[in-house]
């Protein structure tokens, strides 16, 4: 491959070619040698891979736009934002991409998974109707006045195509199978027989299931609290239904100490000690209200609290 643009051919003699290509200085193999190329240059003519974009519109049929790239595997440091609001597309950014080396090969990589990309056959044409496609299609002439000169397109306007080239590249090569690490050899009888050359690993899977039955202490144990329980509420509910005791809600004698007026109870009684000493009994006259009566022990009231 040979590589030039419009300020230099990186001392090839290129341009020499160009202009005599018949001249005897014209050296066509310094031309071809990529040991002249920068170090970012000399390793991207092996496997190249090449798109061919026409331009649509254009009355030149053979105008286009070509498009090469090679591959190379790294381990960058990435991170993705997780959000569906801020990463709608859950794109991963990619920082300290690796230096390529000089003398790094590129990948390999078959063309047609450039075409899986697109979900299109070899020699297909693809759907207008796709969004993607409608964007090309707007943007190639753009790109293609760019490259021809034309000063009066943004920078954004033309880099917009390299944008969606590389969108569409970059999700060719997420479909590719791949691996980190050559295959591991298999090893001999004698590494096998050696643990500390050839250590073996030991994995397990266990399954935990839950099931109810009364074999288990835990369920014999819930069993016997459930019993309990049930005992203790039938024994309440049967004492109480046996000894008749009536018991009385809160507001009914609040209701009645209100109502109540003393009789004399407190007279002769100084201080609230003496006061809170008198004793009462709770009893219902004939037509079932609550009252507070006063206990009298020899004719005297009783000051015994009452509990």
């Amino acid at each position: 491959a040979m590589y030039f643009n419009k300020t230099t051919d990186f001392n090839s003699g290129l341009k020499n070619c160009f202009n005599n290509p018949n001249d005897a200085k014209c050296d066509w193999n310094r031309v071809f040698r990529t040991d002249l190329l920068p170090e970012e240059l000399r390793n991207t003519s092996i496997n190249v891979g090449v798109v061919s974009y026409q331009i649509p519109g254009e009355k030149n049929t053979d105008a286009r736009v070509y498009c090469d790239h090679v591959t190379y595997q790294g381990f960058p440091t990435y991170s993705v934002d997780t959000s569906h609001v801020t990463n709608r597309q859950a794109l991963a950014l990619m920082d300290n991409l690796p230096q390529i080396n000089k003398d790094a090969v590129p990948l390999v990589v078959n063309p047609d998974w450039f075409l899986a990309a697109w979900s299109v056959d070899v020699d297909a044409a693809l759907d207008g109707n796709r969004q993607i496609v409608k964007e090309l299609i707007r943007v190639l002439p753009v790109f293609y006045e760019a490259l021809n000169g034309n000063d009066d397109i943004e920078i954004y306007d033309a880099l917009e195509f390299e944008f969606l080239h590389l969108y569409a590249l970059g999700q060719s090569l997420s479909m590719v199978n791949y691996y980190a690490t050559d295959p591991p050899k298999h090893p001999t009888a004698e590494q096998l027989k050696d643990k500390d050359h050839h250590p073996i690993l030991h994995t397990y899977a266990t399954i935990h299931v839950w099931a109810y039955g009364l074999s288990g202490r835990t369920s014999k144990l819930g069993v016997t609290v459930v019993i309990l329980g049930v005992v203790c509420v039938l024994a309440r509910l049967i004492l109480g239904a046996s000894t008749g005791v009536q018991e009385r809600s809160t507001v009914e004698v609040l209701a009645s100490m209100f109502e109540h007026r003393h009789q004399g109870e407190f007279e002769g009684l100084e201080g609230e000690a003496c006061l809170a000493k008198v004793r009462y009994r709770i009893v219902e006259d004939g037509d079932g209200r609550q009252k507070f009566l006063p206990e009298k022990k020899g004719g005297r009231w009783s000051h015994i609290i009452h509990s």
